[in-house]
């Protein structure tokens, strides 16, 4: 996604809580935004394949750390006696024409990432690794388009971790600095069961 996308309409739509207006605002926006076509089709390929399987937050965060920082990572290679090492991003940067503007760890696309991956994460069951992808897409210095959706899933996650104060603070945090979001509500409804 890119600072004009509106990754709000995907959430929304993705819930069923979109209007008919936001149903066809997301469909114009797609039909001009290739990075949200196909952030569509993975949101549905991810919906469609159901509940998550055991171990699969664990493959998912090996993979995204692989995929971010470049680290060695096990990958089941079917029919192999034993996991076969491969690397993350180095494959992808070996096949690619190396030059610092390219890299694709350093661009905003990573960035934008962050909170992906942090949504994958809390959903899989893992809220303790998606607020650490939150916080780091929140402590990125420059424009965050996406500062909101990462402000939700950090209320997210801290609540699935218990940690009610932080979940206030965090709340409070998007209600001040992002009033028109769609996520208002929901802040001023946690903010209430929390006891303000």
């Amino acid at each position: 996604m890119t600072a004009g996308c509106r990754s709000e309409l995907l959430t929304r739509v993705r819930r069923g809580v979109a209007t008919a207006p936001d149903r066809l605002a997301l469909d114009a926006h797609l039909g001009a935004c290739a990075s949200c076509r196909i952030s569509w089709v993975l949101a549905l390929d991810f919906d469609a394949a159901g509940a998550a399987e055991p171990g699969d937050a664990e493959l998912l965060a090996r993979i995204a750390n692989a995929a971010i920082g470049g680290a060695v990572i096990d990958l089941p290679c079917e029919g192999a006696p034993a996991p076969r090492r491969r690397e993350g991003a180095p494959v992808w940067l070996a096949s690619a024409p190396v030059r610092p503007d390219n890299d694709v760890r350093r661009g905003p696309e990573a960035t934008l990432s962050l909170v992906s991956l942090g949504g994958l994460l809390l959903h899989n069951g893992s809220p303790a690794a998606a607020l650490a992808q939150f916080d780091r897409y929140l402590g990125v210095a420059g424009p965050r388009p996406l500062a909101v959706e990462a402000l939700y899933g950090r209320g997210r996650a801290l609540r699935a971790l218990g940690r009610a104060g932080d979940e206030a603070q965090t709340w409070r945090r998007l209600l001040r600095e992002h009033p028109g979001s769609p996520y208002v509500e929901h802040a001023r409804r946690r903010l209430a069961e929390l006891g303000g």
